[in-house]
């Protein structure tokens, strides 16, 4: 018995992400099995080092998806501040009349439209 790598069958070869390739389900066994059997001594040896590693381990998890969501969230912001400001700039030129309310909407359509993006 095999296991098909599932990121292939998602992307196929069109994808060039993965190639095509399995384990064996023996082998697959075999390593789980070895390191529930690490898993379980350590527990036993040593708990709280275990424990210690584990939330490090984690801490390191949420540190960096921490970044990223604070990545995205500064790019949003600064997205935001543009449209702002480019909405500030089309009632300028309403209100002085150098455009028509006609162009206005449609300028307001399309970057609500490119908003959502």
């Amino acid at each position: 018995m095999y296991f098909n790598c599932s990121k292939f069958r998602q992307l196929g070869k069109a994808g060039g992400q993965c190639t095509a390739h399995y384990v064996r389900y023996d082998t697959l066994y075999a390593y789980v099995l070895a390191r529930l059997q690490d898993w379980i001594y350590q527990a036993h040896t040593d708990e709280k080092e275990l424990l210690n590693r584990l939330l490090k381990t984690s801490d390191k998890e949420s540190t960096k998806a921490h970044k990223k969501q604070s990545a995205e969230l500064a790019k949003a912001e600064k997205r935001k501040a543009e449209v702002d400001r480019l909405f500030a700039k089309l009632y300028e030129d309403w209100t002085s009349e150098r455009i028509l309310s006609t162009t206005l909407k449609c300028c307001r359509r399309s970057i609500r439209l490119s908003s959502k993006n």
